[in-house]
């Protein structure tokens, strides 16, 4: 009875102000629930708009193509967010990559592969996904999204990745490309596959990872 009063007798004087008032529990609780909202217009980022019947951008290419960069990439231009097939496998076995290879062989990481495609497909949507040079070899690639293959040469991508600053750190992820030879021929061994299981192919030579993102939503509007 006593909270009725103070808050019909107090609020009345600071309704006027637009404030609630600081003796009454119910208006503080409101004022403490006003505060602690997030502030939508301080967090907004301007976004492209593309409308798409797929749910899911899938980037596919060779090791090195630039598929992480492109996903960041795009997730800080529309409404989707990034994500990277390898990292899940990691988080799945609590391991790196080449431990993996090294420990259990590349078969085993394939079947990770393709239990991290067979979550994808069912369980994630608005989502940029950055893939392993392999997962082309998962039975359901194109039930997750719209597949887009980014396209380029190996001796492009070998001196991308051998001439990077971090050149000892990029191979050392990558267990396939420690022998350039091999890596090569399975390279060459993949091609098909990329474009037979492409949306969209893109070819990187030559852009930036901006220029990139412009002309893949350029043509992510022609697949409404």
């Amino acid at each position: 009875m006593e909270e009725k009063k103070i808050k019909k007798k107090c609020c009345r004087k600071f309704k006027k102000k637009g404030n609630f008032c600081r003796k009454c529990p119910v208006s503080a609780s409101r004022n403490q629930a006003q505060k602690s909202a997030p502030d939508n217009s301080s967090i907004d980022r301007k976004k492209d708009s593309v409308q798409m019947k797929f749910n899911n951008i899938l980037l596919i290419g060779f090791m090195g193509v630039g598929k992480g960069k492109l996903a960041r990439e795009l997730a800080g231009r529309i409404d989707y967010f990034a994500i990277d097939t390898d990292d899940l496998v990691e988080s799945f076995e609590n391991r790196a990559i080449r431990n993996i290879f090294k420990e259990k062989g590349e078969a085993y990481f394939r079947n990770l592969e393709q239990k991290v495609a067979d979550w994808l497909a069912h369980s994630v949507k608005n989502t940029i996904i950055s893939t392993g040079g392999g997962f082309i070899g998962v039975d359901n690639l194109n039930d997750i999204g719209c597949v887009v293959y980014l396209q380029s040469d190996f001796n492009t991508i070998s001196e991308k990745i051998m001439g990077s600053p971090q050149a000892k750190k990029k191979i050392k992820k990558r267990p396939l490309f420690q022998n350039r030879d091999k890596a090569e021929k399975i390279f060459k061994s993949r091609l098909p596959l990329y474009e037979a299981k492409a949306n969209i192919t893109i070819n990187t030579a030559g852009k930036s990872t901006r220029e990139i993102a412009d002309e893949l939503l350029n043509k992510l509007k022609s697949v409404i």
